[in-house]
């Protein structure tokens, strides 16, 4: 590959391999430090806090020696984040970020800024289940994949996907349900 020794090339292998043994996992660490600092799932989602997390780790771009601690580190930085702006009356938004690799050419950012709004009314609008499926299918996983970190049936995960697709009618496109 012509990115191996670019600083950072080997994280998404890295996070993908973590998030597939230990998805679960950090998600129920971050509902239990939210919980501890008296923050409700209203205020911030734990799935939210360990998505923006991931994408802090993923858009790192120099080498990360240990990337399961340097995680939860990052999980921890956005706990203590959430509190805050929970106990200051504000509420948590996830970060978006926006990665792109440097030889990618750079969108129109009005264009960019109505697709994000867009994409996020759509996520916004699925069940829970349905948002862990996208966001991991998002990541680069198959339905096999997903299905193993959400500890549910292949065709489970397939059908999920599939049928959050067809929950937003921009995804439809002219073909009927």
């Amino acid at each position: 590959m012509a990115d191996e020794g670019r600083p950072g090339a080997g994280h998404a292998e890295a996070l993908r391999a973590l998030v597939e043994e230990r998805y679960t996992k950090m998600v129920g660490y971050a509902a239990r430090q939210l919980r501890t600092r008296d923050v409700p799932r209203s205020s911030a989602d734990p799935e939210d806090v360990v998505h923006t997390a991931l994408s802090a780790a993923l858009a790192r771009t120099e080498p990360i020696g240990k990337m399961r601690a340097y995680t939860y580190k990052i999980i921890q930085n956005e706990i203590d984040r959430a509190a805050r702006l929970h106990h200051s009356g504000r509420g948590y938004a996830s970060l978006d970020a926006d990665v792109r690799l440097e030889d990618e050419p750079a969108a129109e950012p009005v264009a960019e800024a109505e697709l994000r709004h867009v994409v996020t009314q759509a996520l916004n609008g699925l069940p829970l289940q349905q948002r862990r499926v996208m966001l991991l299918m998002q990541m680069g996983m198959t339905h096999a994949e997903a299905a193993r970190v959400l500890n549910v049936a292949p065709r489970c995960a397939r059908c999920v996907s599939r049928s959050s697709a067809w929950a937003h009618p921009s995804s439809r496109g002219s073909r009927a349900p």
